[in-house]
């Protein structure tokens, strides 16, 4: 039992007389941990947030991939209730010297009910996680057929490692679809969709079709 006590007071001892240097390492250990987490929290948080129309959005529905069986083309679905939305990546071109890059894509909409689906509009816009890089936003009115190509902008060429441990090598596309659909009394609802694909793996459908040639 006097053993126990010594041992605890000379802990206490060991405490009070070194208290100065171990505040200074915690506190040595802490701040950058709190900086770097800090960080990436505030980039994370930042570059989620995409802006339409002069509202910032930062929760997006998802998207899913298919392939066209006459092509190979791969697919990207942006699916509601009333439609489907499907995108085609045609080409990346990177940025060279003062020569801006850009992306195209081809959009077409599928209707999935029988009831009338008026004004179907789709914005795209780039725009990475992690740092500061996007596109202007660019509109269309797709039709049931892919329409001509139609290409966004982009100034940063990619990969890049904005912050230790992450890479970006793609922008996501975001997409705001909005429609009209007919209720009671001669009247319309307006409904507004956000989705959000990853490009990231996705093969553009010009590579695809010279590796079919």
């Amino acid at each position: 039992m006097a053993n126990k006590v010594k041992k605890q007071l000379n802990f206490k001892s060991w405490l009070l007389k070194y208290r100065v240097k171990i505040g200074l390492a915690l506190l040595l250990i802490t701040l950058p941990v709190a900086y770097v987490t800090a960080l990436y929290l505030g980039n994370y948080i930042r570059y989620n947030e995409v802006e339409f129309d002069g509202e910032k959005i930062s929760s997006f529905e998802k998207t899913y991939i298919t392939i066209e069986d006459e092509t190979n083309h791969e697919i990207i679905n942006l699916e509601t209730n009333d439609l489907i939305i499907q995108i085609k990546l045609v080409e990346i071109k990177q940025p060279q010297y003062e020569n801006p890059g850009y992306y195209t894509f081809k959009a077409k909409v599928v209707d999935k009910t029988d009831h009338l689906i008026e004004n179907v509009q789709i914005t795209m816009i780039l725009s990475t996680k992690w740092m500061n890089a996007k596109s202007q936003p660019r509109s269309l009115y797709p039709t049931n057929n892919f329409s001509s190509n139609i290409s966004l902008d982009f100034k940063e060429r990619l990969p890049k490692s904005p912050l230790w441990f992450v890479t970006v090598h793609q922008p996501h596309l975001y997409v705001k679809v909005s429609y009209q659909t007919p209720i009671a009394l001669e009247q319309v609802k307006s409904i507004t969709h956000y989705f959000s694909t990853d490009l990231y793996g996705l093969t553009p459908s010009v590579i695809v079709d010279n590796q079919d040639k």
